[in-house]
């Protein structure tokens, strides 16, 4: 399903929209709310999560906003067990820049996250595209990571 969007185009495969639960996103200083919360809740099988957002492209340079989201992560998420970056391939929009993650948010729970940086000419910010997986499955996303990733496309 391809969803046009202020800040991009993505193309999702059927069932990504899920009205029946809630995410919430805060400031990264208070990235301590429980991931699941209220009487019966409980964490099962994480399904991916796909996050489209905008960072200031702080003093103009993408390498300064890779640097602050870098230190930021391993200052304020929880039980950070590794970040590095790379850069992948996009098909129309060439290397793209990534920082992926490990951490724990809490004990036992492992979290992976792969943040892709994507530069607009003339703007001052940079568009974020977000996948957060279960640590635990590695490679079980990876396809679907590939398939969104590719068909991602900048909006003007």
């Amino acid at each position: 399903m391809k969803h046009e969007l202020p800040l991009g185009t993505l193309e999702l495969p059927e069932g990504y929209e899920d009205r029946s639960s809630y995410q919430f996103l805060s400031a990264p200083s208070t990235l301590d709310a429980p991931l699941a919360r209220g009487r019966g809740s409980r964490i099962e099988g994480m399904r991916l999560s796909v996050l489209l957002t905008r960072v200031p492209l702080v003093g103009g340079k993408l390498e300064d906003v890779l640097g602050a989201q870098e230190n930021g992560f391993r200052q304020t998420l929880p039980g950070v067990t590794s970040v590095a970056r790379s850069r992948w391939k996009h098909p129309k929009l060439g290397a793209v820049p990534i920082i992926e993650l490990a951490f724990e948010p809490v004990p036992g729970h492992s979290v992976k996250q792969t943040h892709c940086y994507f530069s607009r000419d003339k703007s001052k910010d940079v568009v974020t595209l977000t996948f957060t997986t279960d640590g635990r499955d590695k490679g079980a996303f990876e396809s679907q990571i590939a398939e969104v990733f590719e068909a991602f496309a900048l909006q003007d």
